[in-house]
């Protein structure tokens, strides 16, 4: 049977090298030594086990694409931005909370009678309480879980191995949340998640570091997170077996170009690593992800 990790990337675009772009600084030595892909603009590989393009982020919509319809998009196949006749930053609104919740990868894959899971870590207490006070909403990847009435893993699953934290590492519960956490290396978490594909047909994970690096245009710790965010992809692809296929990919542009602060018109990177990675071949833009990880998991 096939298994699917998405690993999703908030705020990352494809863009050729250059000085804003932390990803010249950084090259991704480790995923492209196993992979052949680095995350700068290049010449597209369309191999049996790997693929690697920029996809459209910005759907045919004017104006440039945002958080709440890029992640609607990349998590249900549906042009979010289309239907509402803009791109919509941040949370979702009513219209696409009801698209997500039916219509979101995690609950149809479930609905079909495949094991699903979310891979992130959650300190609910303290997030339930910011929800119960209304200072943040639910985004699109927790409406998901919702969504498929997945339960949200905790703090302890994260100290039993069993979960990740959105940092990767768990730094910033210990330095910006005061949790006795124990930090785990980019290369421990990259194994958690492929060790995850043994036990459910279909994991997602995320990280918006990249979205919040962009937007304080912190070049220097841009370019760390990215030699993290080597070794940590790097080492998912490395423990990958035969059976499985990971996928990365983002919602807009932001990181690769710190010029500005802001998000961009820049295509995102698709990365398709494994057994079905080719038929990822076919994808053209962000609304064309959750359709072929729900094929592969049907074939």
């Amino acid at each position: 049977m096939s298994k699917i990790l998405f690993i999703f990337f908030d705020g990352i675009g494809l863009a050729p090298e250059g000085e804003h772009n932390p990803f010249s600084a950084a090259p991704m030595s480790l995923t492209k030594g196993v992979s052949g892909a680095g995350f700068v603009k290049g010449e597209p590989i369309d191999e049996k086990r790997v693929v690697f393009k920029g996809i459209d982020a910005q759907l045919g919509v004017p104006g440039i694409p945002q958080s709440a319809t890029g992640q609607t998009a990349l998590f249900t196949g549906v042009n979010a931005a289309e239907i509402l006749g803009h791109h919509l930053t941040a949370y979702p609104d009513n219209r696409l909370t009801e698209i997500i919740s039916e219509r979101n990868i995690l609950k149809v894959a479930t609905d079909k009678g495949h094991s699903a899971t979310f891979a992130n870590a959650y300190d609910l207490n303290a997030y339930n309480q910011l929800i119960q006070e209304g200072r943040i909403l639910h985004s699109a990847t927790t409406l998901s879980v919702l969504g498929a009435n997945l339960p949200f893993r905790t703090l302890d699953d994260l100290r039993n191995g069993e979960a990740v934290y959105w940092d990767i590492t768990g730094e910033h519960l210990r330095t910006h949340r005061n949790k006795d956490i124990e930090l785990i290396t980019p290369e421990e978490a990259g194994k958690r998640l492929v060790m995850l594909m043994n036990k459910n047909d279909l994991i997602l994970f995320e990280c918006f570091m990249p979205d919040i690096l962009g937007h304080h245009r912190e070049f220097d710790k841009a370019v760390s997170f990215v030699q993290l965010m080597d070794r940590f992809v790097g080492t998912s692809l490395s423990e990958l077996g035969d059976a499985g296929t990971i996928v990365i990919t983002s919602d807009h542009g932001n990181m690769e170009d710190m010029s500005s602060g802001g998000h961009t018109l820049n295509p995102v990177p698709l990365l398709a690593f494994g057994k079905d990675a080719q038929k990822f071949g076919a994808a053209r833009s962000i609304t064309d992800i959750a359709p072929i990880i729900l094929s592969i998991l049907e074939n």
